[in-house]
Protein backbone atom coordinates (compact mmCIF):
# COMPACT_ATOMS: atom_id res chain seq x y z
CA UNK A 1 0.00 0.00 0.00
CA UNK A 2 0.97 3.48 -1.20
CA UNK A 3 2.77 5.63 2.31
CA UNK A 4 -0.07 8.15 1.40
CA UNK A 5 -3.26 5.97 1.75
CA UNK A 6 -4.45 6.97 4.63
CA UNK A 7 -6.51 4.74 7.18
CA UNK A 8 -10.39 6.04 7.71
CA UNK A 9 -12.86 4.72 10.31
CA UNK A 10 -16.50 4.97 9.81
CA UNK A 11 -18.91 4.10 12.38
CA UNK A 12 -22.53 4.10 11.73
CA UNK A 13 -25.31 2.00 12.54
CA UNK A 14 -27.08 3.23 9.68
CA UNK A 15 -26.26 1.05 6.84
CA UNK A 16 -27.21 3.85 4.52
CA UNK A 17 -25.32 6.27 6.00
CA UNK A 18 -21.82 4.16 6.23
CA UNK A 19 -22.20 3.22 2.27
CA UNK A 20 -22.60 7.12 1.72
CA UNK A 21 -19.33 8.37 3.68
CA UNK A 22 -18.10 5.17 1.54
CA UNK A 23 -19.21 6.46 -1.93
CA UNK A 24 -17.85 10.10 -0.44
CA UNK A 25 -14.48 8.43 0.71
CA UNK A 26 -13.24 5.71 -1.43
CA UNK A 27 -12.55 7.76 -4.30
CA UNK A 28 -10.02 9.85 -2.46
CA UNK A 29 -7.91 6.98 -3.19
CA UNK A 30 -7.91 5.88 0.36
CA UNK A 31 -8.59 2.34 2.46
CA UNK A 32 -11.91 3.28 4.36
CA UNK A 33 -13.09 0.94 6.87
CA UNK A 34 -16.73 0.50 8.24
CA UNK A 35 -18.06 -0.88 11.49
CA UNK A 36 -21.78 -0.78 12.79
CA UNK A 37 -20.95 0.37 16.50
CA UNK A 38 -18.22 1.15 18.37
CA UNK A 39 -17.29 -1.90 20.62
CA UNK A 40 -17.16 -3.54 16.40
CA UNK A 41 -15.07 -0.06 15.56
CA UNK A 42 -12.73 -0.81 18.50
CA UNK A 43 -11.87 -4.41 17.43
CA UNK A 44 -10.01 -2.21 14.15
CA UNK A 45 -7.86 -0.47 16.58
CA UNK A 46 -5.07 -3.32 16.69
CA UNK A 47 -5.15 -4.23 12.77
CA UNK A 48 -5.39 -0.05 11.70
CA UNK A 49 -3.42 2.63 12.87
CA UNK A 50 -6.40 5.04 11.55
CA UNK A 51 -5.47 8.64 10.41
CA UNK A 52 -9.24 9.66 10.11
CA UNK A 53 -12.74 8.48 11.89
CA UNK A 54 -16.22 9.62 10.84
CA UNK A 55 -18.11 8.98 14.06
CA UNK A 56 -22.45 8.73 14.27
CA UNK A 57 -22.59 10.15 17.83
CA UNK A 58 -26.08 7.84 18.52
CA UNK A 59 -24.40 4.87 18.11
CA UNK A 60 -25.61 1.23 20.17
CA UNK A 61 -23.51 1.27 23.61
CA UNK A 62 -21.62 4.49 23.41
CA UNK A 63 -22.20 7.92 22.39
CA UNK A 64 -19.92 8.86 19.63
CA UNK A 65 -18.66 12.24 21.25
CA UNK A 66 -17.16 9.57 24.19
CA UNK A 67 -16.03 7.37 21.51
CA UNK A 68 -14.14 10.16 19.81
CA UNK A 69 -12.82 11.28 23.03
CA UNK A 70 -11.19 8.04 23.93
CA UNK A 71 -9.60 7.49 20.28
CA UNK A 72 -8.12 11.27 20.77
CA UNK A 73 -6.75 10.33 23.59
CA UNK A 74 -4.81 7.32 22.31
CA UNK A 75 -3.98 9.01 18.75
CA UNK A 76 -3.72 12.53 19.35
CA UNK A 77 -3.19 13.56 15.39
CA UNK A 78 -6.21 11.30 14.59
CA UNK A 79 -8.52 13.42 12.69
CA UNK A 80 -12.33 12.88 14.09
CA UNK A 81 -15.89 13.99 12.76
CA UNK A 82 -18.77 13.45 14.55
CA UNK A 83 -21.14 13.06 12.27
CA UNK A 84 -24.95 13.76 13.63
CA UNK A 85 -28.41 14.81 13.32
CA UNK A 86 -28.36 16.20 16.65
CA UNK A 87 -27.35 19.46 16.28
CA UNK A 88 -27.32 20.77 19.68
CA UNK A 89 -25.20 23.59 20.36
CA UNK A 90 -23.60 21.77 23.51
CA UNK A 91 -22.88 19.21 21.55
CA UNK A 92 -21.73 21.23 18.90
CA UNK A 93 -19.39 23.31 21.88
CA UNK A 94 -17.86 19.92 23.34
CA UNK A 95 -16.78 18.55 20.25
CA UNK A 96 -14.68 22.19 19.97
CA UNK A 97 -13.40 21.12 23.48
CA UNK A 98 -12.02 17.49 22.12
CA UNK A 99 -10.67 19.25 19.08
CA UNK A 100 -13.73 16.81 16.96
CA UNK A 101 -15.14 18.21 13.77
CA UNK A 102 -18.79 18.93 14.28
CA UNK A 103 -20.87 17.84 10.87
CA UNK A 104 -24.61 18.35 10.81
CA UNK A 105 -26.72 16.03 8.99
CA UNK A 106 -27.57 16.53 6.15
CA UNK A 107 -24.00 17.90 5.44
CA UNK A 108 -22.08 18.69 2.55
CA UNK A 109 -19.41 16.74 0.92
CA UNK A 110 -17.17 19.58 1.25
CA UNK A 111 -17.26 19.13 4.70
CA UNK A 112 -16.09 15.07 4.78
CA UNK A 113 -13.27 16.20 2.51
CA UNK A 114 -11.65 18.78 4.57
CA UNK A 115 -11.04 16.38 7.57
CA UNK A 116 -9.60 14.15 5.03
CA UNK A 117 -7.53 16.75 3.48
CA UNK A 118 -6.30 17.90 7.07
CA UNK A 119 -5.58 14.14 8.03
CA UNK A 120 -3.64 13.99 4.36
CA UNK A 121 -1.23 17.07 5.34
CA UNK A 122 -0.30 15.44 9.19
CA UNK A 123 0.18 12.83 7.77
CA UNK A 124 2.45 14.47 5.00
CA UNK A 125 4.41 16.02 7.77
CA UNK A 126 5.30 12.50 9.00
CA UNK A 127 6.73 11.39 5.89
CA UNK A 128 9.36 14.71 5.51
CA UNK A 129 12.62 12.85 4.49
CA UNK A 130 15.26 13.70 7.43
CA UNK A 131 17.30 16.07 5.32
CA UNK A 132 14.60 18.03 4.49
CA UNK A 133 12.94 17.83 8.55
CA UNK A 134 16.81 19.24 9.71
CA UNK A 135 16.54 23.27 9.35
CA UNK A 136 18.97 25.36 7.43
CA UNK A 137 21.28 26.89 8.97
CA UNK A 138 22.47 30.80 7.57
CA UNK A 139 25.03 30.72 5.47
CA UNK A 140 28.19 32.98 7.09
CA UNK A 141 31.09 32.28 4.77
CA UNK A 142 31.31 35.37 3.33
CA UNK A 143 31.22 37.34 6.51
CA UNK A 144 33.20 34.54 8.73
CA UNK A 145 37.04 36.04 8.50
CA UNK A 146 35.63 39.12 9.35
CA UNK A 147 33.42 38.46 12.39
CA UNK A 148 36.33 39.09 14.95
CA UNK A 149 37.00 42.02 13.66
CA UNK A 150 33.16 42.76 13.67
CA UNK A 151 32.28 41.96 17.03
CA UNK A 152 36.27 43.06 18.88
CA UNK A 153 35.42 40.84 22.22
CA UNK A 154 37.96 40.64 24.63
CA UNK A 155 39.67 37.52 25.53
CA UNK A 156 37.73 35.13 26.95
CA UNK A 157 39.66 32.99 30.23
CA UNK A 158 41.62 29.71 29.34
CA UNK A 159 39.13 27.49 31.04
CA UNK A 160 36.38 28.59 29.26
CA UNK A 161 37.54 28.40 25.79
CA UNK A 162 38.85 25.30 27.02
CA UNK A 163 34.95 24.52 28.01
CA UNK A 164 33.97 26.15 24.33
CA UNK A 165 35.81 23.99 22.23
CA UNK A 166 35.25 20.78 24.66
CA UNK A 167 31.03 21.26 24.30
CA UNK A 168 32.69 21.87 19.87
CA UNK A 169 34.20 18.20 19.80
CA UNK A 170 31.30 16.47 21.93
CA UNK A 171 28.64 17.49 19.58
CA UNK A 172 30.70 16.58 16.45
CA UNK A 173 31.60 13.51 17.62
CA UNK A 174 27.59 12.59 18.63
CA UNK A 175 26.88 13.74 15.02
CA UNK A 176 30.08 11.71 13.64
CA UNK A 177 28.27 8.84 15.61
CA UNK A 178 24.68 8.90 15.76
CA UNK A 179 23.71 10.80 12.05
CA UNK A 180 21.50 14.07 11.69
CA UNK A 181 20.62 15.19 15.37
CA UNK A 182 18.88 18.46 14.98
CA UNK A 183 19.85 19.01 18.98
CA UNK A 184 23.44 18.44 18.60
CA UNK A 185 23.42 20.19 14.92
CA UNK A 186 22.49 23.69 17.17
CA UNK A 187 25.34 22.95 19.87
CA UNK A 188 27.78 22.41 17.33
CA UNK A 189 26.87 25.67 15.00
CA UNK A 190 26.32 27.93 17.65
CA UNK A 191 29.30 27.00 19.45
CA UNK A 192 31.17 27.13 16.20
CA UNK A 193 30.12 30.74 15.50
CA UNK A 194 30.66 31.74 19.02
CA UNK A 195 34.20 30.42 18.54
CA UNK A 196 34.61 32.38 15.32
CA UNK A 197 32.63 35.66 16.79
CA UNK A 198 35.52 35.53 19.63
CA UNK A 199 38.10 34.77 17.52
CA UNK A 200 39.02 31.72 19.42
CA UNK A 201 41.63 29.54 17.43
CA UNK A 202 40.81 25.53 17.79
CA UNK A 203 42.92 22.65 17.27
CA UNK A 204 42.30 20.29 14.21
CA UNK A 205 40.38 17.14 14.36
CA UNK A 206 41.81 13.96 13.88
CA UNK A 207 41.26 14.20 10.55
CA UNK A 208 43.37 16.77 10.32
CA UNK A 209 40.50 19.91 9.45
CA UNK A 210 39.49 22.56 11.26
CA UNK A 211 35.84 22.08 13.42
CA UNK A 212 34.29 24.40 10.80
CA UNK A 213 35.50 22.00 8.05
CA UNK A 214 34.01 18.85 9.78
CA UNK A 215 30.89 20.07 10.13
CA UNK A 216 30.19 21.50 7.11
CA UNK A 217 31.19 17.70 5.68
CA UNK A 218 29.18 16.57 8.45
CA UNK A 219 25.94 18.60 7.06
CA UNK A 220 26.69 18.58 3.78
CA UNK A 221 26.62 14.62 3.63
CA UNK A 222 22.93 14.57 4.84
CA UNK A 223 22.38 16.54 2.07
CA UNK A 224 22.15 20.14 3.71
CA UNK A 225 23.99 23.32 2.74
CA UNK A 226 27.20 24.28 4.42
CA UNK A 227 27.53 26.97 6.64
CA UNK A 228 30.82 28.34 7.31
CA UNK A 229 33.00 26.88 3.95
CA UNK A 230 33.92 29.85 1.76
CA UNK A 231 32.76 28.45 -1.03
CA UNK A 232 29.16 27.58 0.24
CA UNK A 233 27.74 30.77 -1.01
Amino acid sequence: MDENTLHILVIDDDEGMRHLLFELLAPLGHQVIMASSAEEGLAQLPYYTFDAAFLDHNLPGMEGLVLGEYLKKNNPDMKIALVTGDTSPRLERLCGEYDITFIGKPFERLEVVRVVEEAEHEAALEHVPTEQALSPSPVVSEYFDALPDIFALPSLPQRVQDQLGWHIQEALGRMRMHGPSEGDRVIAYSALLSARVLGLRLAKTRKGKTPWEEYDDLVESWGCKPSFRVDAG
